[in-house]
């Protein structure tokens, strides 16, 4: 594989649009087959779709942050735009979101609650602080990139302590030894002060190197049955895991596992040289951070109000046809928030 030379940085990325749509309803698969993974049988029927939906859709996290990464390292920011753009477009679209989230969800339990929930934001709003985690680092990983050496360098090290040390500390716990159980725990809380240093910014970085590089048709095909292999086991160890616990188990579904790295990968490169983008697409993509933001609202209303939810029919069917209407539902509401002078710019 060699870098591409002299690419033009104003030139549109073709296959972002589309990958970015795709990540975003994976996303929302993600949440709808979680809806009743934890409170289901896991030896069921549902239970076993629910793991399949949610395994093959969690290469979507990553997809953003990389996504991110190739549009943010690809071009020239200064400190000051980051912060006022950037950092500032996230920080009032959470406190926007967070509050509705809070008034909406706990608006009968206190306003004590209310404000601690504001303050928390709501369980997939983590995203956003880590975002804008990676956007501050953005000046220094933009440095890393500049050296092809040190940039596979550091890819390396995030892969090895954010995704092979912990994939192995948790493989020994499926021995069910106690000898072994010890030794992944101490060695789970020495990697955790290592992966504090790296977390997601191998991510951010690895979507600039593999927009940036010519990727072989022998190496494309290595990859897709890499992410293959990653697929699979993601489905294989939950199961295995929530067997020797005798309880849903997401140890297998964290974002840096080497299964969900691979799953990652796959698509990004599929992506590159596979998908192209049209003026739909090109629309749908600038929606895509609202869809993200409303989504969870209209899951739970789909389930509170009309009591729609994973098990109201059958599995195979229910995360699909649910994702798919919250993913169209969420797209109408943010075109409408986007057709709002001023408020688009600083909440969708």
């Amino acid at each position: 594989m060699k870098i591409q030379k002299n690419i033009n940085k104003n030139q549109r990325i073709e296959y972002i649009d589309l990958l970015r749509i795709i990540a975003t309803l994976a996303v929302i698969v993600i949440h709808v087959s979680a809806q009743n993974w934890y409170s289901t049988d896991i030896t069921s029927y549902s239970w076993n779709l629910f793991n399949i939906y949610d395994s093959i859709s969690r290469w979507a996290v990553p997809i953003f942050v990389m996504i991110s990464g190739t549009l943010i390292l690809s071009k020239e920011y200064d400190i000051k735009t980051i912060y006022s753009k950037k950092i500032l477009r996230l920080f009032t679209a959470f406190l926007f979101w967070s509050l509705l989230y809070a008034l909406v969800k706990y608006r009968n339990d206190g306003i004590f609650t209310i404000i601690t929930n504001f303050f928390k934001g709501n369980y997939h709003m983590w995203f956003i602080f880590m975002i804008m985690g990676l956007y501050m680092l953005s000046p220094i990983l933009k440095k890393i990139t500049e050296l092809e050496k040190i940039c596979e360098y550091f890819l390396i090290i995030c892969f090895l302590i954010s995704s092979v040390l912990p994939q192995i500390s948790n493989l020994l716990l499926l021995f069910n030894n106690k000898y072994l159980e010890a030794f992944s725990s101490a060695m789970s809380s020495n990697i955790e002060n290592l992966k504090l240093s790296l977390g997601y910014a191998g991510y951010f970085v690895l979507g600039y190197y593999l927009n940036n590089k010519n990727i072989s048709k022998k190496t494309q095909y290595i990859i897709y049955g890499a992410g293959l292999l990653g697929f699979v086991s993601t489905v294989l160890l939950t199961n295995i895991a929530s067997t020797i616990s005798n309880t849903a188990t997401a140890t297998f579904y964290n974002y840096l596992t080497v299964n969900v790295t691979l799953e990652s990968i796959c698509l990004f490169v599929f992506a590159k040289y596979n998908f192209k983008t049209n003026k739909l697409f090109k629309y749908i993509s600038t929606l895509c951070f609202g869809i993200y933001l409303i989504h969870i609202l209209i899951i739970d209303n789909l389930n509170s109000m009309l009591n729609l939810n994973t098990l109201s029919f059958n599995a195979l069917f229910s995360v699909p046809v649910i994702s798919i209407l919250v993913f169209l539902i969420s797209l109408l509401l943010s075109g409408i928030i986007n057709k709002i002078p001023i408020i688009k710019k600083y909440i969708v």
